[in-house]
């Protein structure tokens, strides 16, 4: 009987045992339960842990220099073909669509169509754009291959009837030259503006010089000088102040001929060019 009496109560401390615990897995189970509770969760506890995924976004911002050429004549400039009268000394044309005419007793004659000296010449109406149209700021140069003189170009002896060199170029900020064709817009500002001992306050300078001061600089903005073999218009190779900025990014580049009544007239068409280059920095 004392062992049958022992197993009974070994049998009933196991079953207490048993109810203790259960009772602590549902206190635990319901304190589970009330913490995920508290962030907003939803969890079914007998199929599991909650499983998450996450989802990343990214870009790169890459940088682009871009300089681009157009206007209204795209790519090419061309004032035609014809002959001096014989009455006249000279022919001067411009790409801004400027037509001037030299007689020989000594008067011009200026006008905005076709003249008598320049016969059948045209005179263009708009220059080469040049537009920074990347997200970098830029500096911008020119190089000239074919007939970059005045005599290899055209001809003639120039003499007293050129004040210049008989073939030459002008840069000049678009917000002055208001030439359409620019991206987003023709500029409101002037463009290229520095300052400091890199690139002068005038802007765009046609020059070759590294460094801008008072006493060393080319030819500031809007005022022709001779086509060379190649320039720097805007900054160096170490400033770079067009900037990419829609407002003030672009310029006019013009060019201005003078044709001489004792050109040679061989029938061939003569031709230069012009390659602009944009640099950034790196």
């Amino acid at each position: 009987m004392k062992k049958l009496s022992q197993k009974i109560m070994q049998g009933k401390t196991v079953v207490i045992l048993l109810a203790f615990a259960l009772a602590v897995s549902f206190v635990n189970l319901g304190f589970t339960y009330y913490k995920i509770n508290l962030f907003g969760e939803t969890v079914n506890l007998l199929t599991g842990a909650p499983s998450f995924s996450f989802g990343e976004t990214n870009i790169t911002i890459t940088s682009n220099t871009a300089l681009s050429l157009g206007g209204g004549n795209g790519t090419a400039i061309s004032f035609g073909n014809g002959f001096i009268n014989a009455s006249c000394n000279f022919c001067q044309l411009d790409s801004n669509g400027v037509i001037v005419s030299g007689y020989g007793n000594g008067s011009n004659l200026s006008a905005g169509g076709q003249s008598q000296c320049c016969t059948t010449f045209v005179a263009p109406t708009s220059g080469f754009l040049l537009e920074n149209t990347g997200n970098t700021n830029l500096s911008v140069g020119y190089t000239c291959t074919g007939n970059c003189t005045f005599a290899s170009y055209l001809g003639g002896a120039r003499g007293r009837y050129i004040a210049g060199t008989g073939v030459e170029i002008k840069v000049t900020s678009n917000s002055v030259a208001t030439q359409s064709g620019e991206e987003g817009g023709t500029d409101t500002s002037s463009s290229c503006v520095g300052g400091g001992t890199l690139f002068r306050d005038s802007k765009w300078n046609i020059t070759n010089s590294t460094a801008y001061t008072t006493s060393s600089f080319g030819t500031p903005e809007a005022v022709y000088t001779a086509l060379m073999s190649g320039h720097w218009l805007c900054g160096n190779s170490s400033s770079y102040p067009l900037d990419s900025n829609n407002a003030y990014d672009a310029a006019v580049l013009d060019i201005n001929i003078t044709i001489l009544a004792d050109a040679p007239a061989n029938g061939i068409k003569s031709s230069f060019r012009l390659t602009f280059n944009g640099t950034s920095p790196g």
